[in-house]
């Protein structure tokens, strides 16, 4: 991949301590970035920070944060300016997904999903992005998912969650044409991480699995080059397949495959 050194010398990557976002981490360190790391599990942040240090020789500072809450987006940004760092690449990978009826599951986490993947990454990249535009340079990373193209019954909540980012990512695309800032959002499928285990997923998808390198690969191939990527080849025909079927049998189809057994 070309340099990310292009951006400016520091990332921070939300949802770092695991899957996707780990990923994220040793691609950037490999490339000599200093790092900032934020999740809500500091041991899993400590060791990784530790790994990279010894690793690649950069520079990482780690934030303990429940990024669902309310004001988390704020400590971030204030702990960042406490220690005297540029933000060049912003990484908004932080979320989780629920899966079942929708009037079961529980009300608090269903909203608390919505903060993670919605609301704090307007306000992280509002907080960051007038930075980047001074420096007339940086990027922003969204994660959004396959799901985030389609109704998904069973996990309505999350498909919604997903959609977000993906337009928000590529209006700022648009918006920022030009600023020598890019925008990408990210569209995973089924992934080998941790988010079926912390969703309660036990069905398997129709596609095989690809893992979190995979991921992190599609996303630093194609950042700069368009608004939007699919991760993995199989996924972009599925995805082209899915667009061509009408909205109605679409629906049924995921209920059918989505729905617990």
């Amino acid at each position: 991949m070309t340099s990310l050194k292009r951006y400016g010398s520091t990332a921070l990557v939300t949802g770092a301590s695991s899957g996707i976002g780990t990923s994220y981490a040793r691609a950037m360190a490999k490339d000599g970035l200093d790092l900032v790391l934020v999740a809500r599990r500091k041991e899993l942040l400590d060791k990784l920070a530790e790994e990279l240090r010894q690793t690649h020789g950069v520079k990482v500072l780690t934030i303990a944060q429940d990024l669902s809450e309310a004001d988390a987006a704020d400590r971030v940004y204030d702990a960042v300016q406490e220690a005297g760092l540029e933000i060049d690449i912003l990484v908004n990978n932080a979320g989780y997904g629920t899966h079942g009826v929708f009037d079961k599951l529980d009300l608090e986490r269903e909203l608390a999903m919505i903060n993670l993947s919605c609301r704090l990454p307007v306000a992280l990249t509002h907080k960051f992005l007038g930075g980047m535009k001074q420096r007339n340079r940086g990027a922003v990373i969204f994660l959004s998912s396959m799901a985030g193209q389609m109704p998904v019954p069973f996990m309505s909540t999350y498909c919604a969650t997903k959609a977000f980012p993906l337009y928000f990512a590529e209006s700022l695309y648009g918006e920022l044409a030009d600023t020598g800032i890019d925008v990408l959002a990210v569209l995973p499928g089924d992934t080998s991480t941790e988010f079926r285990e912390t969703s309660d997923l036990t069905m398997k998808a129709p596609i095989p699995p690809r893992t979190a390198d995979d991921v992190a690969a599609t996303t630093f191939k194609a950042l700069g080059k368009k608004p939007s990527v699919i991760d993995g080849l199989a996924n972009r025909i599925g995805a082209r397949a899915m667009a061509l079927m009408p909205k109605k049998l679409l629906i049924r189809n995921n209920a059918k495959m989505w729905k617990r057994t």
